[in-house]
């Protein structure tokens, strides 16, 4: 690699699952499979435009699965294509799959928690989390395991040793001025 080339990774495939659980405080397990069963299709579509619109038209949703014991929600999502993310990129991206959890959590949170089809309004409980795939922990591996010089460090070391060079220059001349 060249010393201060960037390192960029190709992203690809499967890049991991967004976990969701939804938790009713009344034990309410199969009125909010139920829900969820007639709401799939509605469910599905504003999953994918969250993901669309948070992560960009280089991601997609490949399944979103609904599951029992509660309710479990499964996003595996993926990439369109092949693309080249950098170290930069990679740091918006986790930033932008975090923010991505909370929305989804906020979405199932509003549509689980304001039923109106249900007299007694029952507190909903939602959790969230990321599991990245191998492919972002390879690509988070090569980022930890780069070397070189980053332009803005040589940027950084050029102007500290012009700067110095010219406070050189300035007290030599007031020292042979004042002689």
């Amino acid at each position: 690699m060249p010393l201060f080339a960037k390192r960029s990774v190709a992203i690809h495939g499967f890049v991991g699952y967004v976990r969701l659980t939804v938790i009713s405080d009344d034990q309410g397990d199969e009125r909010l499979f139920g829900e969820a069963m007639e709401r799939q299709k509605q469910l599905d579509a504003e999953i994918r435009l969250q993901v669309r619109t948070t992560l960009g038209d280089e991601f997609e949703v490949l399944t979103v699965n609904f599951s029992r014991g509660s309710l479990h929600v499964l996003v595996a999502l993926g990439t369109v294509g092949v693309f080249y993310m950098s170290f930069s990129r990679y740091e918006s991206f986790i930033k932008s799959v975090n923010l991505l959890v909370g929305q989804l959590k906020s979405l199932l949170q509003r549509v689980f928690g304001n039923q109106s089809g249900f007299v007694n309004q029952v507190p909903v409980t939602v959790t969230g989390s990321w599991q990245p795939s191998s492919v972002i922990n390879a690509a988070n591996l090569s980022f930890e395991a780069s070397w070189g010089i980053e332009s803005s460090q040589l940027v950084l070391a050029y102007l500290l040793v012009s700067h110095a060079a010219l406070l050189g220059v300035l007290i030599w001349l007031v020292v042979r001025h004042l002689k």
